[in-house]
Formats: C-alpha cells, sequence, structure tokens
C-alpha cells in the first residue's frame, strides 16, 4: 500500500468519528484502537493496536483535523456523510498509485467502526486493499 495511502487511513479513522455540534461527538478520554487489514476483504490479519487520550478540543474539532489530514496526503474527500450513526464517504488521492478510497462504518460517542476499501493502479495493475477500524472509550485519561 502507498504512504500516502497509509496516512490518509490513519487519519480518517485517527480520531473517534462524530459529527461536530451533535450528541454523537466523541466524548473526551481514553480510547482504544485498533486496525485489521486484508488482500481480499475475507481474510484479516492484525494491523496496528494504540490507546491515548483525547482532549476536549480533539473531540470537537476531529472533523476539520481529519480534512487538513487528508489534504496533506495529496488527496480530496468527494463526499462524507457523517450522520445518525453512520458514515459513508469517498476519498479520492492524486499520489502515484491513485488511491480511491471507499469508506462505511457505524459510529456513537464512545464507539465506533470503519471499513475502507482502496482501489489504486500499481504499474498496470488494478489492486484494492481493504481495512477494518474499530475503537472504543475506555474511560477517562
Amino acid at each position: 500500500m502507498h504512504k500516502n495511502l497509509l496516512i490518509l487511513l490513519a487519519a480518517v479513522t485517527a480520531s473517534p468519528i462524530g459529527h461536530a455540534g451533535t450528541l454523537d461527538d466523541p466524548k473526551p478520554g481514553l480510547w482504544h484502537q485498533s486496525t485489521q487489514l486484508s488482500p481480499d476483504g475475507k481474510q484479516w490479519r492484525p494491523g496496528v493496536k494504540t490507546q491515548g487520550c483525547l482532549t476536549e478540543d480533539q473531540a470537537t474539532q476531529w472533523e476539520e483535523n481529519v480534512r487538513q489530514q487528508i489534504a496533506a496526503a495529496s488527496c480530496t474527500v468527494q463526499s462524507l456523510t457523517v450522520i445518525g450513526g453512520k458514515i459513508d464517504g469517498v476519498i479520492a488521492c492524486t499520489s502515484i498509485n491513485q488511491p480511491v478510497v471507499q469508506v462505511s462504518g457505524l459510529y456513537s460517542d464512545s464507539a465506533y467502526s470503519v471499513n475502507l476499501a482502496s482501489s489504486g493502479v500499481v504499474g498496470t495493475a488494478p489492486v484494492t486493499v481493504f481495512a477494518k477500524w474499530v475503537g472504543r472509550r475506555l474511560g477517562s485519561c
């Protein structure tokens, strides 16, 4: 997977998913996050597990921060809907592999589960890579 795509995937899920100004904003506190990767969407291998504190500012400004990280990875949000506990979107990148990332998932103020399917070209061959990000709030920091 291209380095910029990894940055993009991390940016999309770096903060617990919520929608600014609603009851579904992620709660500040200690969060656990884990990833899984798959070449075919069926056989999953564990990825990175992290744990960290989400501040009040990060919780209320997550969407702005994610959009800045997406732009820094030479990508643009073609569509992104985050409402009613569901997330759905498409992100396109202009990097060498020109990946297009389909994002879908569920979220609340204390947990999220996001699925990503990244399609691009390596050399002349089309390639799709799948990822899952799961996070949950553990409590106060």
